[in-house]
């Protein structure tokens, strides 16, 4: 009959008890966005996250890039690759490449043959590092090019998004680097900035938490803290969903679940309750790089 009662009470009330008292004294495994590294997705990344939005909440564009005409920036500016064989954006992605901290990392260990060749060539000198961007993939230095230049606004680093020539670039750019030679690199810029206004507007409505699988994991047993949160957060009057997990496979999300939750007071108690516990707040997050 208490059992009973206390069911009783919690659907009248609108308690989070059941989902508190599961959670216990728990904390959530903290979602790290990813330290800016040599890939540039380790940054535009953030792009992807629109994509995850439910329709039913409506269509948002939290990243946004805007055309800034031509620039011209010495090659040592350079802080990432669009692309390049072997070179990834995060540590545990599923494929062949590893992940270099930086530009230096990625040129003396991923691109050690075109650097030995490049010296060999023409030794430790400004001739070896026109040398190497002769390379006919490197195209972000001939007249008429594809490759573009893109500055992100929340770190203020420039990345080179390129079609080929990865490794022989990182070499040209260590040499040049190591050597103090100014090599300037003329491109169209494209700047990707956080549109304020759009996450505001999203986070009106509604909620975006970031959660370990490990931490909440998306079984839809009886009992479970998945279950617990999708019943509580439905709307009274019909019944409607306002939760919405999405169980991401690739990266940096592999291992963690993204919870969309409509606001209302009850999902607003839901929501401070998983942040509690350390759910990572991505409006909030996005909020903070603008």
């Amino acid at each position: 009959m208490l059992t009973l009662f206390k069911k009783i009470f919690y659907e009248v009330t609108g308690s989070v008890t059941p989902i508190s008292e599961r959670l216990g004294d728990s904390i959530f495994t903290a979602f790290e966005p990813p330290a800016p590294n040599a890939h540039v997705n380790s940054e535009s990344y953030l792009e992807d996250l629109e994509l995850m939005i439910p329709p039913v909440m409506g269509r948002f564009e939290f990243i946004k890039r805007k055309a800034s005409g031509t620039i011209t920036v010495d090659i040592t500016d350079i802080a990432a690759l669009g692309a390049g064989k072997g070179l990834d954006a995060f540590p545990t992605e599923l494929s062949s490449g590893l992940v270099y901290k930086d530009m230096d990392a990625f040129a003396k260990d991923g691109s050690k043959n075109e650097l030995d060749a490049g010296i060999k060539a023409h030794g430790i000198s400004p001739e070896s590092v026109e040398y190497l961007l002769t390379h006919d993939q490197v195209r972000i230095v001939k007249e008429q090019t594809s490759d573009s230049l893109l500055k992100t606004a929340w770190s203020g680093r420039i990345s080179l998004e390129n079609a080929g020539g990865a490794h022989h670039f990182a070499a040209a750019r260590y040499i040049a680097k190591e050597i103090g030679y100014k090599r300037p690199i003329t491109g169209k810029l494209y700047e990707m900035y956080v549109d304020i206004s759009q996450v505001r507007q999203f986070m009106l409505n509604n909620v975006m938490l970031i959660v370990s699988k490990k931490d909440i994991p998306m079984d839809w047993d009886e009992g479970s803290i998945n279950v617990m949160i999708e019943k509580k957060c439905r709307d009274k009057r019909d019944g409607r969903a306002l939760y919405f997990p999405e169980n991401r496979c690739e990266e940096p999300f592999l291992n963690y679940v993204v919870m969309f939750f409509v606001k209302t007071p009850q999902t607003g108690k839901v929501c401070e309750l998983l942040k509690a516990h350390g759910a990572f707040d991505v409006g909030e997050y996005l909020l903070q790089l603008s």
